[in-house]
């Protein structure tokens, strides 16, 4: 009968016996030899910011056959090593363990790390171990190529883990991270159209003779959006460009477009930069940053525009 699973994968297993000496070997022997690969393109890692992203090879996965000796209390484990350049990159495995004598069992997703995880611990006999991966993208992680080995690893529990009488094997993941620049709107990355609304009839009324006798622009009344945010992880930053068109006017189109305003200058092609990349996704504009210039002669009414936001790598 099989002890219970160390750590997060706990689990009873039933193997069979074999009579054989420990070791633990990659089915086929080629597939240990490539790497995990995560290779998106930038449109599909942006997209997966938030969720996670599939490898592009090997298409199966890797299939690992552990051999413990009769009798012996047997112990596997899966670390990787750290990432070359460093970076904080989220890798997470998945397993599938089945045997001779037992129901194949598909273990929670575990994020791949430097502290060995066990996987279960058996006394004999031969067990199938199946693993799949799975990319975390972030956007704090600066574009480039990474690589760790994998490493599966089983010994004899009841012997000091020294080293000796243990079995290892590494394969190698690689993640290729695009450089990136994207637009986040109400913590949702889809779409750079947004609606900015002007109300300045019936109950707004008092507002707008108040901005005329200040010589103030008029406040937005309300928006489809409460706040903008956007990420980069290339070196050399990011620019936003604003674009303004008019919507719906109230019978005359005045104002226009030129009189909307972003943080008391004119909105139309506005230009947002940084010179450096984001530490993940940064504040760029609320609804609050946004103006109308107004001077006495506007038709009372209802002024929409619409506020288009591209977004792109410094050269």
């Amino acid at each position: 009968m099989i002890a219970r699973s160390l750590a997060l994968w706990a689990c009873a297993l039933m193997l069979g016996a074999i009579a054989s000496a420990q070791t633990i070997q990659c089915v086929p022997k080629k597939d240990c030899g490539n790497p995990v690969q995560f290779a998106p393109s930038q449109a599909e890692f942006v997209a997966a910011l938030g969720a996670s992203l599939q490898p592009a090879a090997p298409a199966m996965p890797i299939q690992l056959k552990l051999h413990p000796k009769q009798g012996s209390e047997m112990s596997a484990e899966i670390s990787r090593s750290p990432w070359t350049p460093t970076a904080p990159i989220v890798v997470e495995a998945q397993a599938t363990v089945s045997g001779p004598h037992m129901a194949a069992m598909t273990l929670e997703w575990m994020p791949l790390s430097e502290t060995p995880r066990t996987l279960l611990v058996g006394d004999s006999g031969l067990t199938d171990l199946a693993l799949d991966f799975r990319l975390r993208p972030d956007s704090a992680v600066p574009p480039g190529t990474y690589t760790a080995l994998i490493r599966y690893h089983l010994w004899n529990s009841a012997q000091v883990h020294d080293g000796s009488g243990e079995t290892t094997i590494t394969s190698v993941v690689t993640v290729i991270v695009p450089a990136f620049v994207v637009l986040r709107l109400d913590g949702s990355v889809a779409g750079s159209l947004s609606t900015v609304h002007f109300d300045y009839s019936g109950g707004n009324a008092a507002a707008y003779v108040a901005a005329i006798s200040a010589g103030s622009p008029l406040s937005f009344t309300s928006a489809d959006f409460r706040s903008i945010e956007v990420a980069t992880n290339d070196p050399w930053g990011y620019s936003v460009e604003v674009s303004v068109a008019q919507s719906t006017g109230s019978r005359i189109a005045h104002p226009n477009a030129g009189d909307v305003l972003i943080t008391g200058k004119p909105a139309q092609a506005t230009v947002l930069s940084s010179a450096h990349a984001t530490d993940g996704f940064q504040g760029l504009l609320t609804p609050a940053d946004f103006s109308m210039r107004v001077d006495g002669s506007e038709v009372p009414g209802s002024y929409t525009f619409r506020v288009t936001f591209h977004a792109f790598p410094n050269p």
